[in-house]
C-alpha cells in the first residue's frame, strides 16, 4: 500500500474539490481516497499500488466504497457496509461530542 505525506497542493486541491461539490463526502485522486468529515476535516487513506478504482471520474458511491475498503481492509464487507451506512446517517460537520447527552444538554 502506498503512503507518505500529503502535499500542500493536495490539501488545497481536496479543499477546492469539496467547496465546488458541497454534496460530496468522498473523493478519489492519485494515490489517495479522501473522506470529508465536517468542515475542513479530511480523512485520507492510501490506495493500494495496484487498484481497480477510477481516480478521475469516480462517482460518490465508488469513492465511498473505495475509502471504506482501503481504510478498513481487515473488516468483512458487511461490517464496512454497516460503518458506511452509519457514517451516511451523520450530518457533515456534527461530531458525536456535539450531540446532546441523555439529559438533553450538550457535554
Amino acid at each position: 500500500m502506498k503512503g507518505g505525506t500529503v502535499s500542500l497542493a493536495d490539501i488545497l486541491g481536496d479543499q477546492q474539490f469539496f467547496v465546488d461539490r458541497p454534496h460530496r463526502r468522498y473523493r478519489l485522486r492519485r494515490g489517495w481516497a479522501v473522506r470529508r468529515r465536517g468542515r475542513g476535516v479530511f480523512l485520507r487513506t492510501a490506495l493500494p499500488e495496484q487498484h481497480r478504482y477510477d481516480t478521475q471520474d469516480a462517482s460518490e458511491a465508488e469513492a465511498e466504497r473505495a475509502w471504506w475498503e482501503c481504510a478498513w481492509p481487515m473488516l468483512p464487507p458487511g461490517a464496512r457496509a454497516a460503518l458506511a451506512k452509519a457514517a451516511r446517517g451523520q450530518k457533515a460537520g456534527r461530531s458525536v461530542a456535539a450531540l446532546p447527552n441523555s439529559e438533553g444538554s450538550k457535554p
